[in-house]
């Protein structure tokens, strides 16, 4: 994406351009590709974030970070995972206090706390509580969760449409699911 593709040269890592011109500078630990105008960088053990003429847009302070899919992008900082705005050139607008966190989907994002899966919304508020061992992202309105190795469908709002008590569970449609119930095969659940 924006015309650029990172290169390794000499252990290091930086950006050329379509024609091969080295435009970044190679003298990064790592690299992401370029998601809107910005990629992932590291440098002396620390992250940050990158514009297409290298500028940094967000100052090279963390521990770990995910690309920014979004205005949001998650970073890791004192072990924990939080996240930041790039808008506000990195400013936490979610605490890091998160062990693991997933990538927000229909403006839901599951995290894990204490060993427990939740789901919070844009402005770090939970909107499902910490219960699952595993959530999957959101698509349609519907998210697949895992709870004591059998699955459901939750929505939005952490309403349980199907609970986790299917040993495998299939796509999501029509307001049905293809569940396999323990002890027996394969059927075709109606979702309420």
């Amino acid at each position: 994406e924006d015309g650029l593709a990172w290169v390794k040269l000499n252990n290091k890592f930086g950006f050329v351009n379509r024609t091969g011109k080295l435009v970044i500078p190679a003298e990064y630990e790592a690299v992401s590709n370029f998601v809107k105008g910005v990629a992932g960088v590291r440098k002396d053990g620390k992250v940050g974030y990158l514009d297409t003429k290298g500028n940094v847009a967000v100052p090279l302070v963390f521990e770990d970070g995910k690309e920014f899919l979004d205005e949001y992008a998650a970073v890791k900082t004192n072990g924990k995972w939080g996240f930041a705005n790039l808008k506000g050139k990195g400013k936490l607008v979610i605490p890091a206090e998160y062990d693991e966190v997933g990538r927000f989907s229909e403006d839901r994002c599951f995290v894990k706390k204490d060993g427990k899966v939740g789901c919070i919304n844009r402005k770090g508020e939970i909107v499902i509580p910490y219960r699952y061992d595993d959530a999957f992202e959101y698509k349609n309105g519907v998210a697949m969760v895992k709870l004591d190795e059998l699955f459901g469908y939750v929505d939005r709002e952490g309403k349980e449409l199907l609970p986790p008590v299917y040993t495998a569970i299939g796509t999501y449609f029509n307001n049905r699911a293809v569940a396999k119930v323990p002890g027996t095969g394969f059927t075709v659940i109606p979702v309420k």
